[in-house]
């Protein structure tokens, strides 16, 4: 989850796999900047960063279409991703109910065996579609995103400018703790001098 699905990683491994590195490393920071801030309050997933990023990411790589086009899919992909999430989040309820039968008969292997009896077709599912998404290209998953009425890609393509921001508050907030409010200092300073200065992300950090 933090590894290989975060898009900062798997989008830089997919650039170095299509030869363009830097438009990985790009398009995978872009989109890591939309889940800055996701949480999954009792399971509830607001948007399936895997569909953005092994869809989304790397057609936006392949074909060349730069951070406009990753983001562009992932938004409506992540949506979709959310539904195919839920469905199997629902079907695999029952490997639960079975693990807690095993969990009273004092049964551990049993319940490691149940978790993967329902990752197995859930990962088979996932796989598959990703391979299919990427292997029929950007025509087939726009003839998929066509099917999505015009006032939900709209709210979507809003949602996704807002939640880079709400995920910076986050940090904010998990940053700033009681007792050291003032470290908002250090947050104001590196705004200034990123907006008013030549200073990259980079040279920030080291500052």
């Amino acid at each position: 989850h933090f590894g290989i699905g975060s898009p900062i990683v798997a989008c830089s491994i997919m650039g170095i796999m299509f030869g363009d590195v830097q438009s990985g490393v790009i398009i995978g920071a872009s989109l890591q900047a939309l889940y800055l801030g996701q949480i999954q309050p009792g399971g509830a997933l607001p948007s399936d960063k895997g569909f953005a990023t092994f869809i989304g990411g790397s057609l936006a790589i392949a074909s060349g279409g730069g951070v406009e086009a990753a983001i562009a899919m992932a938004v409506p992909l992540g949506v979709l991703g959310v539904v195919l999430f839920q469905f199997f989040m629902t079907t695999n309820a029952a490997f639960a109910h079975k693990a807690d039968k095993y969990a009273e008969a004092g049964d551990g292997k049993g319940i490691a065996r149940t978790n993967i009896m329902a990752s197995i077709p859930t990962g088979i599912a996932y796989i598959l579609i990703y391979t299919l998404a990427n292997y029929f290209g950007v025509d087939f998953v726009q003839s998929i995103l066509g099917a999505l009425p015009a006032v939900v890609t709209e709210a979507l393509g809003v949602a996704a400018k807002i939640i880079p921001a709400v995920g910076f508050a986050m940090l904010l907030k998990y940053t700033l703790l009681k007792g050291q409010e003032w470290l908002i200092v250090f947050f104001i300073m590196g705004f200034v001098l990123v907006k008013n200065t030549g200073f990259n992300i980079v040279s920030l950090v080291l500052f």
